[in-house]
C-alpha cells in the first residue's frame, strides 16, 4: 500500500434501503471518513442518498439471479468486509468465500420466526454454517445480542459491538408547524406522532380508538402503507369518527424530510405487535424510537424489557401493557413535559447520537494499536480524538467533553465567550455551527501559552472587559480548577451573559496535578451545584463525563502513558493493558451517562464532570415547588391562562399554591406520616414521595405514574390506615361521588387530615354523570372528562360523609407581592378536612 494510500472496505448489503436507513446512512458515512469503501448490493433501494456520492464503486447484482449462484470474486480484495444481516453475510461469503467480515445485525433472523423478513431456507442454511467465521457482530443491545448468539450457536471468542440505531447529527431543538398547517391540526391540540409503515404489526387501529380519550391530542400516522391496511385503517377512522385521528403519508425523498415533521411533534407513539423477537426487544433497535428522541419527542410505547430499559428507565416516555391507558400516559406526559422532553435530549445525544460511537467503532473494525504523528498538544486531540498507545492517557477525557460540548454547541445561538480559552482548539469546531454568529476567546496573559495564537481578549481574572448582558453563550472546559475564588468568576461570567443566557463547564476529578502551581481543586457535583446556586444561577445540569469504567481506563491510560519507566517497559504494558482499556472502553459506552440524581443515590467513581447552568432571567416569578426563577410563567389552559404553567416542573396556579399551603400549615415536614396520594402530580408527589419522614403511596385508576392501580370508589385499604390524604382535582371526574366521599374517610385515620380540592364556580353544583358527549361535557363542566362542576355546596357534601371541613382562605392572608411572585390566585381557597378522634 502506498504511504496515503486509504485501506479498502466492502460493504455488502441485500434486499434493503438505504436512502431512508439512519444506520446504513451513518455507518457508511463513518467508513467513508477512514476508508475506500466499495458497495455490492443485490435488490437495494433508494440510492439516492448524499453518502453515495462518496462511495469509491457501486456494484449491482442481477436480482434474476439468486445470491448464491453469483460468482465467486477473484478480481479485488479487501482490507476489511462488512455483511449487513443474513442476505448480505451471504453475498459476501460467495463472493468471498476466505473472508471474515463483521456481521451488522439490523434485524434478527430466527429460523422459525422471520416474520416479514427475506429469509429462504437455503440462504438460512448457508448462513448458519458461515456463522462462526465473522470476525465479530455489530448488533443494538446485550438482549439482542444475547438472543442472536443462542439462534446462532455463536462462539464466545467472536467479540461483539453494540451499536443502537443512530443519526448523525445531534439532538435538535427547532419546531415547526408543517404536521399542523398541512393537516388543519387545531392548535389547542398537541400532536403524537407514528414515524413508520401503515401496516398492521404496529396495531394503528388500536392506537386510533385510544385517542377518542384524549381529544387534546391529535394522533398523525405517517408513513409508507402496504396492501390493504390503509384503506381498511381509513374506513375504521370514518366508521368511528375520530375527528383528532389524521393520516400523512407524503413521499420521502431523503432521511433527512423526516426532520421538519419530527419538529412539529410533541410525542411519539412506538407500537410494537408481539408477533416477532425483533419487535420485542425493539428499544435500541427501534428507528423510530431513535427519531422521537434526537427531536426531544417523549415516547409513549408498549411495555416490553427493551423499551422499559430504552425508556421509562430513562425518563424519557411511558411503557403501558394495553392500549386503553395510552391517555392517561398522554395525559401524564402532558403534565411532567419538560421532565420527559429534557430527559429525551440528552438520552439522544447519550446513547443515539452516532459521534459517540466513532472511536470505539475503528477499534473494532480494525483492532490494536495505531500509531499517530504529531505532539499531543495537537488541537486535533480536542476536536477529532483518535485512540492510540500514545493517547491513552488522554483520549477519553478529550473524547467526552467532546460529546459534552457538540451536544451543548447545537442549541447555542448568537455570540459565545469562551472563558480561559487557552490556545482556542475549540474555535474552528465552534465556528462551524450555523447557530453561533461570533466567538470571543478569552484568558490570562500568558505567554507560554499564546505563543501561536492570542485569544481574542485579556483579562485579569476578575473583570471582564464586556458590557453587562452581551454574551449569549459561554464555555468553560477545564478551568474551574484552576480558579482561587470560582464564585466570584461566575458571577462575572453572569454578568456579560444575557438573561436566559446558558453557561457550558467542564472539571476534571480523576487526573494528576498540573499546571502547578495553579492547579487548586477537585469539584464533587454536589459542591459545583451549591456554588451555581449561591452565585444566582437556574436550570444547573450536571453529569459525569465517565463513571467506574472509563475511570479505570483513563487511570491505566496515564500510569502507561506518565509513569517513569523504560521503553521496554511500557511496550511491553501496552501490549496487554490496551485490548483490556478498549474493553473498559466498550463497558463505559454500554452502561450510559451517569446523571446528578444517579450519582446522589450511589456510590460513583467519576473521571470528570460536564454541566450547564443558565443566567435567570430577572426573577419577576418563582415556582416554590421546584425552585425555578422566570420572567413569567408559560400559558395553559383550554382558553390559555397567562402566567400559569411552569416551564420547568410543570406546576400550575393551584399546585404553587398548594405548596404553600403545606409548608405554612401543615405538619408533613415536621412529623412521621402515612400518606395516601391519589392521582399524583409531577413534582410535588415526587418531592413528597422523596421526604425520609413520610410513607407514601400513590395510587390512580389508570395512571401508569401512580404506584398501584385502583379505583378511589373501591379502595383495597383497612379502615383508618392513613394519616395524611391528598386528593387534589379528582373528584370532577368520578362518578360515584358519594362512594369516593366515603371511602376517604374510611380509610384515614381519626385526628388525620386530608386535603380535598376540586374546580369550583359560584352556585349549587351541576352534575352531569349521565352526560357522555365529551362536546357537551366541556361545554357544561370545562373539560371533556369531567362530571360535575362543583359549587358552594361542596363543603356540605364533605361533611355529610363525616369530614370536619376547614374552607381556608390561605391565598388571601399572602401579600400582594407574594401572589404575584408565586403567580397563583387570591380566590381560591384549601379544603383542609379532619376526621373526629
Amino acid at each position: 500500500m502506498m504511504p496515503h494510500e486509504r485501506e479498502k472496505a466492502a460493504i455488502f448489503l441485500c434486499h434493503y434501503s438505504i436512502g431512508k436507513s439512519s444506520p446504513v446512512i451513518c455507518f457508511l458515512e463513518w467508513l467513508c471518513d477512514y476508508y475506500s469503501v466499495d458497495l455490492h448490493l443485490y435488490n437495494v433501494g433508494y440510492l439516492n442518498a448524499k453518502v453515495m456520492q462518496r462511495i469509491n464503486h457501486v456494484i449491482q447484482y442481477p436480482t434474476k439471479m439468486d445470491i448464491t449462484a453469483i460468482q465467486e470474486s477473484s478480481s479485488v480484495s479487501y482490507d476489511h468486509y462488512i455483511a449487513i444481516d443474513a442476505n448480505g453475510f451471504a453475498l459476501c461469503k460467495t463472493l468471498f468465500p476466505a473472508s471474515s467480515p463483521i456481521y451488522y445485525s439490523l434485524e434478527l433472523y430466527f429460523r422459525d420466526n422471520a416474520y416479514n423478513l427475506h429469509y429462504p431456507t437455503h440462504i438460512m442454511e448457508l448462513e448458519r454454517s458461515w456463522i462462526n467465521t465473522i470476525k465479530g457482530l455489530i448488533i443494538q443491545s446485550e438482549e439482542r445480542e444475547s438472543l442472536f448468539r443462542n439462534e446462532y450457536g455463536l462462539s464466545p471468542a467472536i467479540p461483539t459491538f453494540l451499536l443502537p440505531i443512530t443519526y448523525m447529527q445531534p439532538s435538535n431543538r427547532k419546531r415547526s408547524d408543517y404536521l399542523r398547517q398541512k393537516l388543519n391540526v387545531p392548535g389547542s391540540r398537541k400532536i403524537a406522532l407514528h414515524l413508520g409503515g401503515i401496516q398492521e404489526q404496529h396495531c394503528l387501529m388500536e392506537i386510533a380508538a385510544a385517542f377518542q380519550d384524549v381529544p387534546d391530542w391529535a394522533l398523525v400516522m405517517h408513513g409508507n402503507a402496504f396492501g390493504d391496511y390503509k384503506k381498511n385503517l381509513e374506513n375504521f377512522i370514518n366508521q368511528q369518527k375520530l375527528s383528532n385521528v389524521y393520516l400523512s403519508d407524503d413521499y420521502i425523498e431523503q432521511i433527512e424530510d423526516l426532520d421538519v415533521i419530527l419538529e412539529s411533534a410533541d410525542a411519539g407513539i412506538a407500537w410494537y405487535k408481539d408477533v416477532s423477537p425483533n419487535f420485542t426487544s425493539a428499544g435500541k433497535s427501534s428507528g423510530k424510537i431513535s427519531a422521537y428522541l434526537r427531536f426531544g419527542l417523549p415516547v409513549i410505547a408498549n411495555s416490553y424489557k427493551s423499551t422499559l430499559e430504552a425508556l421509562e428507565d430513562r425518563g424519557c416516555g411511558v411503557c403501558v401493557e394495553r392500549f386503553e391507558q395510552i391517555p392517561a400516559a398522554l395525559r401524564n406526559v402532558a403534565a411532567s413535559y419538560r421532565y420527559y422532553s429534557e430527559n429525551a435530549f440528552k438520552e439522544y445525544d447519550a446513547v443515539y447520537w452516532f459521534e459517540n460511537y466513532r472511536e470505539p467503532l475503528k477499534e473494532f473494525i480494525e483492532p490494536g494499536p495505531r500509531h499517530i504523528t504529531g505532539s499531543l498538544g495537537n488541537k486535533s486531540l480536542f476536536t477529532d480524538p483518535s485512540l492510540s498507545v500514545e493517547t491513552m492517557d488522554i483520549f477519553w477525557i478529550r473524547k467526552s467533553i467532546l460529546a459534552a460540548l457538540r451536544s451543548y454547541l447545537a442549541g447555542c445561538r448568537g455570540i459565545l465567550l469562551d472563558v480561559g480559552c487557552g490556545e482556542m482548539p475549540y474555535k474552528q469546531l465552534i465556528a462551524s455551527y450555523p447557530g453561533i454568529t461570533r466567538y470571543i476567546g478569552l484568558d490570562i496573559e500568558n505567554p507560554h501559552y499564546q505563543a501561536n495564537s492570542k485569544p481574542d481578549l485579556f483579562w485579569d481574572g476578575t473583570s471582564i472587559p464586556l458590557p453587562e448582558n452581551s454574551v449569549d453563550c459561554a464555555i468553560a472546559t477545564e478551568l474551574f480548577e484552576h480558579i482561587p475564588n470560582l464564585e466570584a468568576t461566575l458571577t462575572e461570567i453572569k454578568r456579560v451573559l444575557k438573561p436566559g443566557g446558558q453557561l457550558f463547564f467542564t472539571v476534571p476529578f480523576l487526573w494528576p496535578l498540573h499546571d502547578m502551581p495553579r492547579d487548586e481543586y477537585r469539584y464533587t457535583p454536589f459542591a459545583l451545584k451549591r456554588i451555581f446556586l449561591n452565585t444566582g444561577y437556574a436550570e444547573i445540569d450536571i453529569a459525569a463525563l465517565g463513571g467506574w469504567d472509563a475511570s479505570l481506563a483513563q487511570m491505566i491510560g496515564l500510569w502507561l502513558r506518565r509513569r517513569p519507566m523504560s521503553s521496554d517497559e511500557r511496550t511491553g504494558f501496552q501490549q496487554f493493558l490496551l485490548p483490556f482499556y478498549q474493553e473498559l472502553l466498550r463497558f463505559e459506552h454500554a452502561s450510559g451517562q451517569l446523571s446528578f440524581e444517579d450519582m446522589s443515590k450511589q456510590s460513583s467513581m467519576i473521571t470528570g464532570l460536564s454541566g450547564r447552568a443558565v443566567k435567570s432571567v430577572p426573577d419577576a416569578v418563582e415556582c416554590p415547588v421546584c425552585g425555578g426563577r422566570f420572567a413569567k410563567f408559560l400559558p395553559y389552559g383550554t382558553t390559555p391562562r397567562s402566567n400559569a404553567l411552569c416551564p420547568s416542573c410543570n406546576s400550575l396556579e393551584r399546585h404553587r399554591l398548594l405548596w404553600l399551603f403545606l409548608r405554612a400549615k401543615t405538619d408533613l415536614w415536621v412529623r412521621n406520616l402515612k400518606l395516601l396520594d391519589i392521582a399524583p402530580y409531577g413534582l410535588v408527589s415526587e418531592n413528597i414521595k422523596k421526604m425520609a419522614n413520610i410513607d407514601y403511596l400513590s395510587i390512580d385508576i389508570n395512571s401508569p405514574q401512580a404506584m398501584l392501580q385502583m379505583d378511589i370508589t373501591n379502595l383495597g385499604f383497612q379502615d383508618n390506615s392513613f394519616d395524611s390524604i391528598l386528593c387534589y382535582h379528582v373528584l370532577e371526574h368520578v362518578p360515584n361521588e358519594q362512594k369516593a366521599m366515603q371511602e376517604l374517610f374510611r380509610v384515614l385515620k381519626p385526628g388525620g387530615w386530608a386535603i380535598i380540592q376540586v374546580p369550583l364556580k359560584p352556585g349549587p353544583t351541576m352534575e352531569g354523570a349521565h352526560i357522555y358527549d365529551p362536546v357537551e361535557r366541556k361545554r357544561l363542566f370545562g373539560q371533556e372528562d369531567h362530571v360535575r362542576y362543583y359549587g358552594d355546596d361542596f363543603k356540605s357534601r364533605l361533611e355529610h360523609h363525616g369530614f370536619v371541613v376547614t374552607v381556608d382562605p390561605f391565598a388571601s392572608t399572602l401579600s400582594q407581592a407574594d401572589l404575584k411572585h408565586y403567580a397563583i390566585s387570591v380566590f381560591e381557597d384549601i379544603y383542609y378536612c379532619t376526621k373526629p378522634k
